[in-house]
């Protein structure tokens, strides 16, 4: 389980994985979905979360939540 810990409010959060955001404005960028303990799910930009976060797992081994979820369904 990856745990990254809010630089601001000190508070844990588990990352599930990366995303890749569609808007107009932003398609491509890498985004990271992660929940707080009382079960709300967040995403930020990578780069966003890489400034605000401290954590020790290699961002580069995170999954990418879309593929997974398309394999899944296709298995």
């Amino acid at each position: 389980m990856n745990i990254a810990k809010n630089k601001k409010n000190k508070n844990n959060y588990r990352v599930i994985g990366k995303l890749i955001n569609a808007t107009n404005a932003n398609d491509g960028q890498v985004m990271i979905l992660y929940f707080c303990k009382d079960g709300n799910a967040y995403v930020r930009s990578l780069e966003e979360f890489k400034e605000k976060f401290e954590f020790d797992f290699n961002m580069d081994e995170l999954e990418d939540v879309m593929l997974n979820k398309q394999r899944d369904a296709n298995a």
